[in-house]
């Protein structure tokens, strides 16, 4: 199960993201496909229920949306915006 971070801000800028680590000050932004990941991902938790949701929204091939959000999620846990929920 994976979650964002507390103290991380998701705010919403013209259907995309710009997410602030709170902690280090930091910015981050994600386009509208990211962010319709990071979405997903978030309203699931789990990386295979957000592929699935993604795949539906924008009618792509699996395994592109796969190599896509499984990128997307080991880049934001590598910046600490998502973690593995307890």
């Amino acid at each position: 199960m994976l979650k964002i971070r507390k103290g991380v801000m998701v705010s919403e800028v013209d259907g995309e993201a710009v997410l602030m680590d709170q902690s280090s000050g930091k910015y981050f932004g994600l386009n509208a496909t990211a962010y319709s990941m990071l979405k997903a991902i978030a309203d699931s938790g789990s990386a295979e229920a957000a592929i699935a949701s993604v795949c539906a929204e924008y009618d792509a091939p699996a395994e592109t949306v796969r190599a896509d959000c499984l990128a997307l999620i080991e880049s934001l846990k590598s910046k600490g915006i998502l973690e593995d929920a307890v």
